[in-house]
């Protein structure tokens, strides 16, 4: 690596007598290393990867944080350099930085996390083949170049680019092995239903990499299971752990790579990847007396209730005695109006009126509580409120009101503003009564 070359500041200052195993030392004493031996980027060595690329060395796909360094084009072909990578490689792994540095893919939290979670990489469509990347046995391990050294060159580059250095940027607790190279493609030719990239909208013959981060494999063992729906159960209980992130916090996405063999059982018994989704959807997951068992009150799970449930609002029926009746899907107001039905009225906004954002009925419910009017209390309204929202699903909104008793109809005739506080948010304007109790005006 010649001096000169490292004054221009795009090569790392490495003196020429510096043999293989002392340029490693030195670039391992620098921290621009996974641990591993890595191939010295010799300016000849960056020239070679660069011309499996036509594009100017000098653009920048973005900053990657949490370093924030800007990912030129040269900069990827350093790192593929180090990681072993072939000139034919380099389009794949600037690719994935590209899709890394999409807001949508919080690269920040991904670098930066205490969570053990790697970017995986799945390679579809004709560049699979062409590179030979293993979507077959043992394609999430070791023994293919393209698989090792494209996913060991994206980890370089969030080292060196993005600043995830152990301890410092990454935060991870424990790690990950799925962090020195996690690169993979699919097996389109065995798999009966569409390709990914073709389910996302892109054309077959097209070549696509999806980046996505997650943990290291974790096996769904099933041998048994002769029918689809089988494969399915197990698929469902294997992602429902407490110690899952997704299992509280809800906002995730979850891969699952399914082997040739329950793929045809599914396939034969006509279930369709959105068949799949959906049964994952409505069935992964934990009651949430398993999480109030740790103590986790923080609860975010984005399934619907359970239906299958006992009780869901178990702690509110202790609470206050009485059974909640809970109706999903709907709201308890009309809309908004504007106008009277004739147009010499004008405009007015009406009794039973609600001012508030666009909500989705399909995720709004309504829960009455069969107490009295004249029992309650605002400390009793206060921690009704807290239950609900602690065993509700976080997607979801509820409206709170109590049993109709008869004469408390005036009182329940306003108009909401808003959704929760002030004027605009949850502000409620109840009509006045002509003779209130006391003779006070409200």
């Amino acid at each position: 690596m010649s001096a000169a070359a490292a004054q221009d500041g795009r090569f790392l200052e490495l003196p020429v007598s510096l043999d293989f195993e002392e340029a490693n030392e030195a670039l391992y004493r620098m921290g621009l290393t996974d641990g591993l031996p890595v191939i010295p980027p010799t300016p000849d060595r960056v020239a070679r990867m660069l011309e499996g690329l036509r594009r100017d060395p000098a653009e920048s796909l973005g900053a990657l944080g949490p370093g924030y360094g800007q990912a030129t084009i040269e900069k990827i072909a350093v790192n593929a350099v180090m990681a072993g990578c072939r000139p034919e490689y380099l389009p794949v792994v600037v690719a994935a930085v590209a899709a890394m540095t999409a807001s949508e893919f919080n690269l920040y939290g991904v670098n930066a996390t205490t969570h053990p979670v790697s970017p995986m990489l799945l390679i579809n469509g004709p560049i699979a083949q062409e590179l030979r990347i293993n979507s077959g046995y043992n394609c999430m391990g070791q023994g293919w170049r393209a698989n090792a050294t494209i996913g060991r060159a994206i980890r370089l580059v969030l080292v060196n680019i993005g600043g995830g250095r152990p301890g410092e940027g990454d935060r991870a607790t424990h790690g990950t092995p799925a962090k020195f190279s996690f690169c993979l493609a699919e097996n389109e030719i065995a798999s009966p239903w569409e390709p990914f990239h073709v389910r996302r909208g892109f054309a077959p013959e097209q070549s696509t990499v999806t980046v996505h981060a997650c943990e290291a494999p974790h096996e769904i063992n099933n041998h048994t299971s002769e029918d689809g729906e089988g494969v399915l159960r197990t698929m469902a209980s294997t992602l429902s752990t407490l110690g899952h992130n997704n299992g509280y916090l809800g906002h995730g996405e979850v891969a699952i790579c399914v082997g040739p063999e329950h793929a045809e059982t599914m396939a034969r018994d006509g279930i369709g990847i959105a068949d799949m989704q959906q049964y994952l959807f409505e069935r992964a997951g934990l009651p949430l007396s398993e999480h109030l068992a740790i103590g986790r009150s923080n609860y975010e799970g984005m399934a619907a209730f359970d239906d299958t449930a006992e009780d869901p609002f178990l702690f509110l029926k202790l609470f206050t005695g009485h059974e909640p009746d809970i109706k999903e899907n709907t709201w308890p107001f009309k809309g908004f109006r504007v106008e009277g039905e004739g147009a010499e009225q004008g405009a007015r906004i009406a009794l039973d009126s609600v001012v508030l954002p666009p909500v989705d009925l399909a995720h709004c419910f309504v829960v009455t509580m069969p107490i009295k009017f004249e029992d309650v209390t605002p400390e009793l309204v206060i921690r009704i409120h807290q239950i609900i929202q602690l065993e509700k699903p976080a997607h979801t909104h509820y409206y709170l009101q109590f049993t109709e008793e008869e004469g408390d109809v005036e009182l329940r005739e306003f108009f909401a503003i808003g959704l929760r506080s002030g004027i605009g948010i949850g502000a409620e304007v109840v009509q006045a009564l002509e003779e209130p109790p006391g003779g006070d005006k409200q």
